[in-house]
């Protein structure tokens, strides 16, 4: 029998709508494990994982086998057009088809086809045995001979051999082209539950439709009611060994016309590293068929790194007027989430201008998904500041999320929302209306599943500023550092506590000093009542070392013991603002992504600052431990140097790279300007980098960000140590 497309007439039971073309998603999941490579034809073969309402289905695509089909089934794999899609076609015994439509919003905006490709050449190579993937082609009329048209038909759909197809699929119109296989039992275990299903008669086309056992007939079909694809993504690369065991999330990306969005990459190992990066769009109004031609995600760009060497790509950049880019990666106007899947460690890191200013963050790692997180200093100004509270649902059921507003005085706000599974959410607070205008104010989301959160500050009052930070994740802490802080004229440091809890606590404040050494300068103290926030502004506090200038580190500790909140740092300064959480965690290895010094503009216009803090100190640890770190930069020829520091316990160290020769010299003798970082150390530290570059030029937003960069190797809470 041939297999062919279907189609649907208008009024089926699938509900309103007809079929007419979308597009889709993606992600990577966590759910199983990877299969043994041993388990592979070839273990250079690219293999896709198909995540499913039945569970995770793992195939091999025959790349050398069938190139044309292999890359054509990747490009569907890459736009996200099967994500969400359903199995819509079972006969018993023979196949299992699919790729060929999804419902649009879960349930009630009716059932439309992804869009499809031109058609491919037919490629039948491979007999058509049980546990083989093949493609879906339209066959000739009723008792006409197959032409070159039916034979080459293939575009989207493809279908799983439940048994030994070969005797009739590998000798009709052409032969249909297996170009994949199932790699092992628990992926077919898999299969074999959704070819047991019974069918039905859906109508349009569908029918044999396989229904779960929810489903009762006569009522209108649901997405819930049917075997589905919920994400379909490539897990190994072909022309590798190593899958995709690194995750690096951010969860906010934006492209506009007035917008420049960039994606520094650095890869510190001593091997290559192969990357993809996936942007996860926002329901737009509520209607996913609006999303600027795309479903939900897509992968936008994959590479490969080499060892000890700056990547990256740009996103987005505007043209004149304020047109798409003819290079951008994205549409304008749809909100994201950006993920960055990779075979090694990397350092990733957002650098996004808009509103007249420029705004960075490190990307979160593996461990870095939470199922609660705290922002300290949030806002509401409308017409002036625009405060963004994003998040991304890395995961592939729906996040409920309860969101609660901290207030000095007022008695908390609190909001539910729901965010569907690879998805992005967030809030923009000039249309929240429970927040009242002109109010600061903090925040904590607690999720049923994890999820990565961030806030975005932009204030268009006067030199426009702006900053985007990771909240804190978990319960909060009892400790928490920021190893630079600074004070002198036009330039303030503002700390915001938070205190969900449901008793008051007390939050005690040192400033430490790089020289002479006085662990208790500047102490101060604040009670913050239950379920509260409170902020100091530390040049306030009539400290004559902040202001003059001096640089210093902060850290609190909460009073009783064990009492955790959330806390954030803003720091304003060279005609922007900059934002982080305060450290929780210290670590023997921290990565910075984005580093840039042009020598003809170092020091005057363009500043870069690493600080770090050693916590092995009398304070945590009962004794001082000499910390020797060594910071390493790769550039983007995969040169590198070394520079090595030693920081006494409980002290801190600046390093000024506007002003290190040896960067300066790279610049002026080989022209190399782009950089990333790596920081190792013997004990963990905490570190945090700042970056202002004040003269972009041209219509490029300028500015600065700090961020506290990515640890790896020992990774220890404050509060353990």
């Amino acid at each position: 029998m041939a297999l062919r497309t279907a189609r649907r007439r208008p009024g089926d039971r699938f509900g309103p709508g007809s079929l007419v073309e979308p597009l889709e998603s993606r992600m990577l999941f966590g759910g199983s494990p990877f299969p043994n490579l041993t388990d592979l034809e070839n273990q250079n073969d690219t293999v896709v994982r198909l995540n499913t309402n039945y569970g995770d289905i793992d195939i091999e695509l025959l790349d050398t086998v069938t190139p044309i089909t292999v890359t054509n089934f990747v490009h569907y794999i890459r736009d996200g057009d099967y994500d969400g899609t359903f199995f819509h076609r079972l006969v018993s015994g023979f196949i299992l088809q699919g790729g060929q439509a999804r419902f649009l919003d879960g349930n009630t905006g009716g059932v439309r086809n992804i869009p499809t490709d031109p058609t491919i050449m037919n490629e039948f190579q491979r007999s058509n045995v049980a546990r083989t993937l093949a493609m879906a082609k339209i066959g000739p009329p009723q008792g006409q001979p197959p032409t070159p048209e039916t034979i080459n038909s293939a575009t989207s759909q493809f279908f799983f051999n439940l048994a030994d197809n070969s005797t009739n699929l590998d000798n009709q119109n052409g032969g249909f082209t297996v170009f994949a296989r199932v790699i092992n039992d628990a992926s077919w275990a898999v299969v074999t539950t959704m070819a047991g299903l019974r069918t039905i008669n859906g109508g349009g086309g569908f029918t044999t439709l396989p229904v779960n056992a929810s489903y009762m007939d006569g009522q209108l079909i649901t997405e819930a009611d049917l075997a589905t694809i919920r994400d379909a993504e490539i897990i190994k690369a072909a022309g590798t060994t190593i899958f995709y065991t690194q995750h690096f999330y951010y969860p906010e990306g934006f492209a506009g016309s007035t917008i420049n969005e960039f994606l520094p990459i650095g890869n510190a190992g001593d091997t290559a590293v192969l990357y993809q990066v996936i942007v996860r769009s926002e329901v737009i109004n509520g209607d996913i068929t609006t999303t600027a031609g795309w479903y939900r995600d897509r992968v936008i760009s994959t590479g490969t790194i080499a060892p000890h060497t700056r990547g990256g790509i740009t996103i987005s950049q505007f043209g004149p007027g304020g047109v798409p880019g003819t290079n951008d990666l994205v549409p304008q106007g749809v909100p994201y989430a950006i993920e960055v899947q990779a075979t090694g460690q990397l350092a990733v890191n957002l650098s996004h201008y808009d509103f007249g200013t420029s705004t960075g963050e490190s990307f979160v790692g593996n461990s870095g998904p939470a199922t609660m997180w705290g922002f300290g200093d949030l806002r509401k100004e409308n017409g002036s500041v625009f405060d963004f509270l994003v998040w991304q649902n890395a995961g592939s059921a729906p996040a409920n999320l309860q969101i609660t507003f901290y207030f000095q005085t007022a008695a908390p706000v609190t909001l539910n929302v729901t965010t569907a599974a690879l998805r992005r959410g967030g809030f923009a607070f000039q249309n929240v209306t429970q927040i009242p205008d002109h109010t600061n104010f903090s925040a904590r989301i607690v999720s049923d599943v994890p999820i990565v959160a961030a806030l975005s500050h932009f204030d268009n009052r006067g030199d426009q500023q702006g900053s985007t930070a990771l909240g804190v994740p978990g319960n909060g802490s009892e400790f928490g550092i920021v190893p630079m802080g600074s004070g002198g004229a036009g330039t303030n440091q503002i700390l915001t506590f938070l205190n969900a809890n449901l008793t008051a606590l007390v939050v005690s404040v040192d400033l430490i000093y790089q020289s002479p050494f006085f662990e208790d300068q500047g102490r101060s103290t604040l009670v913050i009542p239950a379920q509260s926030r409170r902020s100091v502004d530390l040049t306030t506090l009539g400290n004559t070392r902040i202001n003059s200038g001096e640089r210093f580190s902060v850290r609190y500790r909460t009073a009783p013991q064990g009492a955790a909140v959330y806390a954030h740092a803003a720091h304003n300064g060279m005609t922007d603002a900059v934002s982080n959480p305060f450290a929780i965690e210290a670590a023997t290895g921290i990565l910075f992504a984005e580093g840039f010094m042009d020598p003809a503009r170092a020091g005057i216009n363009v500043f870069e600052t690493l600080s770090f803090y050693n916590p092995n100190s009398v304070f945590f640890t009962g004794t001082n431990t000499n910390a020797a770190i060594t910071i390493s930069f790769f550039y983007t020829d995969g040169f590198q140097f070394d520079h090595t520091a030693n920081i006494a316990g409980g002290q801190r160290l600046d390093l000024d790279l506007h002003t290190l020769q040896a960067i300066l010299d790279e610049g002026t003798m080989h022209s190399r300007f782009f950089y990333s970082i790596r920081v190792t150390s013997n004990v963990p530290i905490v570190g945090q980098m700042f970056h202002y570059d004040l003269t972009l030029g041209g219509a490029q937003a300028s500015g600065g960000f700090s961020t506290n960069g990515t640890n790896f190797g020992t990774i220890t809470r404050l509060d353990a140590l």
